[in-house]
């Protein structure tokens, strides 16, 4: 069989999709990247440090804890033609597994794979958090709830970002870091958000000044719970926005971004 060499740039690459997919999925993984061990130079390794359930290509993926349940995972991997070699990690805690990829055709499979099987909810996180992470707006707080998807709390000064890419105005006589403020951000906010998330909840969430837990935080305003569909259709709404933004109709005849 004839040996392909592949760059470390194509290696990391891969390493980066498997580490993005495995991410949206809810996963805790340690950063894959390439193998350190001399007998299996520059392959793609990742370990997975999670207690599942989580199945893959009609297997457990975790938790691996017997040779038996990797013999499975690697078969039903080969059955899709990504070649992996599967193991737990580590014995003593059963509950952690560990994935080394022979090419970085096979990871970047497997990472397919992960999106392939991938619940609706999911996706809709890690699109509204990357939508939002485009916009330049903390999207940390985005996660999967019992009523649908949270967005959780966003920062006044992100909420001032986030108007006028609904479509609402730049309000610059509204200032961020005035609780007086906060109010009228709130009901911008609400009233923007609404056509694309019609019952979700704005509430005020300002820092407390003399809180010692809090003293560092700003003001901000709580985000409700939205279903899918609508989650879904805001990160529509931002991905179009941030597209505009980057067309050279929005920029100064001096080339540089319009000031906001």
């Amino acid at each position: 069989m004839r040996h392909t060499t592949h760059t470390t740039e194509q290696q990391q690459h891969a390493a980066a999709a498997v580490g993005e997919a495995l991410s949206a999925r809810g996963l805790w993984a340690l950063q894959p990247g390439l193998t350190r061990a001399p007998d299996i130079p520059g392959r793609i390794e990742v370990i997975l440090t999670d207690p599942g359930p989580y199945s893959l290509a009609g297997t457990t993926m975790l938790p691996l804890t017997t040779p038996g349940e990797a013999a499975a995972l690697e078969t039903a991997l080969r059955a899709v033609d990504i070649t992996a070699d599967a193991d737990n990690h580590d014995e003593h805690i059963a509950r952690s597994a560990r994935l080394v990829f022979q090419t970085p055709d096979d990871a970047h499979r497997f990472a397919d794979l992960v999106w392939q099987e991938m619940p609706v909810g999911h996706r809709a996180v890690h699109r509204l958090s990357t939508a939002l992470a485009r916009a330049g707006i903390n999207s940390g707080h985005v996660r999967l709830t019992d009523t649908g998807i949270g967005i959780g709390r966003v920062t006044a000064r992100d909420a001032l970002t986030l108007i006028p890419l609904l479509g609402g105005p730049h309000h610059p006589r509204l200032r961020a870091r005035r609780q007086t403020d906060l109010k009228k951000i709130a009901a911008s906010l609400r009233h923007w958000l609404r056509p694309l998330l019609p019952g979700i909840r704005v509430t005020q969430d300002p820092a407390c000044r003399t809180c010692i837990n809090e003293q560092q935080r700003e003001h901000a305003l709580l985000l409700g719970a939205a279903p899918v569909d609508d989650i879904n259709a805001l990160a529509g709404a931002l991905e179009a926005a941030t597209r505009a933004q980057a067309l050279p109709e929005h920029a100064s005849p001096s080339g540089n971004s319009r000031a906001r």
